[in-house]
């Protein structure tokens, strides 16, 4: 049975409101985390990623249990995971899966734990990455630094081997730009054993089939587009089915 892709948006969380970005920097207010969190379900998406970017604080818990409350699509929770009992108050809530990215960099061995805990289709990872030099290495957003010493492949082996189930890939230099995904990384992945999601640079559903023809990656993610634009993630669904592309449009 072939694979379905997947169409996924993002909420990004500052702990005040619902943020977006444009090469990580500066962050945008754009509404209330329930509102969108409504919205995006009632256009019928695939599912939905949740991300806390704000590092110094944690998952606001009775918030994740009101989304539990109010959707029927799987969520992913990133943002502010530091141990396994993060991860566990997160499942607690409603939680379906969690996302972790600064605990990869600091300690692979807690990711370890989650995985062994609760299994590696309930771990996903989220890496940022920056093209230097005609290298891809891997962009840490605290210091906003770029980190030589970690090439995106070898990282990548290194999330597979902690137990990630998929890997959510976020193009630095696309972030916000709504110009397209990059193709040209994601062609680059698309040799690798893991699931990717693609994340950043969506601007219109053609971007979508772009990187479904042109690449070997099955999901893909975006959050500018859908707040900003008169796409949903219906739209985008329709729009690909259309072209012979295996998505689910829900009553079709």
């Amino acid at each position: 049975m072939a694979v379905r892709n997947r169409i996924i948006p993002v909420i990004q969380y500052n702990g005040y409101s619902v943020v977006t970005s444009k090469e990580f920097k500066p962050w945008r207010s754009v509404g209330v985390p329930m509102q969108l969190v409504k919205q995006f379900c009632s256009r019928e998406c695939d599912e939905l990623i949740f991300v806390l970017n704000d590092h110094n604080k944690s998952i606001p818990i009775p918030m994740l249990q009101r989304f539990s409350r109010e959707i029927n699509v799987p969520l992913t929770i990133g943002g502010g995971i530091k141990r396994l009992g993060d991860a566990e108050q997160i499942f607690s809530a409603g939680g379906d899966k969690v996302m972790v990215c600064s605990l990869l960099l600091d300690d692979p061995n807690e990711c370890s734990k989650i995985a062994n805990t609760y299994g590696s289709q309930a771990l996903v990872a989220n890496i940022n990455v920056l093209e230097v030099d005609g290298v891809y290495h891997m962009y840490d957003h605290r210091n906003q630094s770029v980190l030589r010493s970690l090439e995106l492949s070898s990282f990548i082996n290194t999330c597979r081997n902690v137990g990630v189930g998929e890997v959510v890939v976020s193009s630095v230099s696309a972030d916000g730009s709504r110009l397209g995904f990059n193709i040209a990384l994601y062609e680059y992945l698309s040799d690798l054993d893991c699931e990717i999601i693609a994340n950043g640079g969506a601007g219109c559903a053609s971007d979508f089939l772009e990187l479904f023809s042109s690449t070997a990656i099955r999901a893909a993610a975006a959050s500018s587009l859908f707040c900003f634009t008169q796409e949903t993630t219906l739209t985008v669904s329709k729009y690909l089915r259309n072209r012979g592309v295996n998505v689910r449009v829900p009553n079709l």
